[in-house]
């Protein structure tokens, strides 16, 4: 690919107003960054106030800087800086979160390979501290999230900017469409865009960004290998899902407030019919486990806490609360109440059904379970993965649903039809098989970015 070049920076008066804007705007960040506790930890970080490592300020080794939001994000990064070592075996790579899971995911799956910082927030001055502290060569961000100041001082000071894995819900566009004449500096900015689809580079494009300037790399996400686990922690997944051995297990993957009942509700119907039909609930954030136990003993069934089964005998976990051992012990809903495991309980499931998408959310990551080969069920709202979830339904691998009554309606036609239960499986497993290779052209355009650094030993 050939050498890509920074645009030289644009003067704008939009630059003066965002800033202003954000400032007075401060007291309020800081309330919702303190109200959410996986975004506590790094908050005096974020202000550029501490910082918890010693930056080199000036290295002989190359700076790759690469922004990862939270865990789904910087799980797909993974092997994406695990390539990058390989092919710049000199580079030192520093991976930015805003959450503290998206943290514990840099440190337990790139020790060695990259350190963690977290990312700053939009003021010109902690921008600055940070660029001062790390002086990156260039800088990647993953899934278009944009940070007008900090994209700004990069391309002032001539450092190249990429943007992976580019995708532009339609709520974003809209948005964004509304101050196109700011967003317009701002996707200038970007040296590069790698957009998931054509929709997503026609979108970016009428944004602003150079035609020359967007590829489509597809998505990254669909060349993640199934997660390997360690021993302990299989044998403790196994220990937990051995309550629903030789059963069917619905796994509810990632979801929201509203979605819970509707699951519970439709649950306890299909139990009319499917006696031993297990559920398993993941809500997407953590901090709502005891609102969702709360939830299903509201519904009489019995919660089953993941991080109940490590110091509990199963035969016994039942019995978790006064009373819960009078209810029959098929009355039981998982509830799987850690980070990092949802992805292997796919392997347990018979349906899996993606959250985010009952409510008007845009819907969740549909590649994994994919991954795992298992029919993969929806509701109306999409539009973050939209693509995906169109190309899901055409393959036959995934149904999209719009009531409680479809949703009972097709899961038990699903139960009592197993060999159509395997083939959606194998159908949506093929949509990820189709669509691999981003990596490799991800790389190729970062290769095409970084022409011009001498420093990089590359390796090919």
């Amino acid at each position: 690919m050939k050498q890509i070049n920074i645009a030289s920076p644009s003067v704008s008066g939009w630059y003066a107003l965002y800033s202003f804007l954000l400032t007075i705007g401060l007291p309020l960040i800081l309330l919702v960054s303190l109200a959410k506790q996986r975004s506590r930890a790094g908050l005096l970080e974020r202000l550029g106030v501490v910082s918890r490592k010693s930056y080199v300020v000036h290295s002989a080794k190359p700076v790759l800087w690469i922004h990862a939001v939270s865990m789904g994000e910087a799980m797909a990064i993974v092997p994406l800086v695990v390539r990058i070592k390989d092919v710049y075996p000199n580079a030192r790579v520093f991976v930015s979160t805003i959450t503290d899971t998206g943290r514990d995911v840099v440190l337990n799956n790139l020790q060695g390979l990259a350190e963690h910082l977290y990312l700053p927030f939009d003021y010109v001055t902690v921008v600055k501290r940070v660029l001062n502290r790390i002086n990156p060569h260039v800088f990647m961000f993953v899934d278009t999230e944009l940070w007008p100041n900090l994209l700004h001082v990069l391309q002032s000071r001539r450092i190249p900017t990429m943007l992976i894995n580019g995708r532009l819900s339609s709520k974003s566009f809209g948005n964004y469409m509304k101050i196109r004449p700011f967003m317009k500096h701002v996707i200038k900015s970007i040296t590069f865009c790698a957009m998931q689809s054509k929709r997503d580079l026609d979108r970016i494009c009428a944004l602003g960004a150079d035609t020359e300037r967007v590829m489509i790399t597809g998505s990254i996400k669909c060349d993640q290998e199934l997660p390997v686990l360690n021993p302990q922690i299989k044998k403790t997944l196994s220990t937990f899902m051995r309550m629903a051995a030789g059963e069917d297990v619905i796994v509810a993957a990632s979801t929201h407030s509203g979605e819970e009942t509707a699951l519970l509700e439709g649950y306890k119907r299909l139990l009319e019919t499917f006696p031993s039909l297990v559920l398993l609930l993941a809500p997407r954030h953590l901090d709502r486990v005891s609102e969702v136990e709360k939830l299903i003993r509201s519904h009489s069934f019995v919660p089953v806490r993941k991080t109940m089964i490590s110091h509990v005998a199963p035969d016994h976990v039942l019995a978790t609360r006064e009373g819960d051992a009078e209810i029959g012990t098929w009355k039981r809903v998982l509830l799987l109440d850690t980070h990092g495991e949802l992805a292997t309980m796919f392997q347990f499931a018979t349906i899996v059904w993606v959250g985010g998408s009952w409510v008007p959310v845009g819907g969740h990551n549909l590649l994994e379970p994919a991954q795992a080969g298992k029919p993969i069920l929806f509701g109306p709202y999409m539009d973050h993965v939209s693509e995906m979830a169109e190309m899901m339904i055409a393959s036959g691998g995934g149904i999209q649903i719009s009531s409680l009554e479809e949703m009972v309606h097709v899961i038990a036609k699903l139960l009592q039809n197993k060999e159509q239960c395997k083939w959606m499986g194998n159908a949506a497993s093929q949509v990820v098989k189709d669509n691999q290779g981003a990596l490799d052209r991800t790389l190729r355009a970062l290769h095409g970015v970084l022409n011009n650094l001498p420093c990089l030993d590359i390796k090919y």
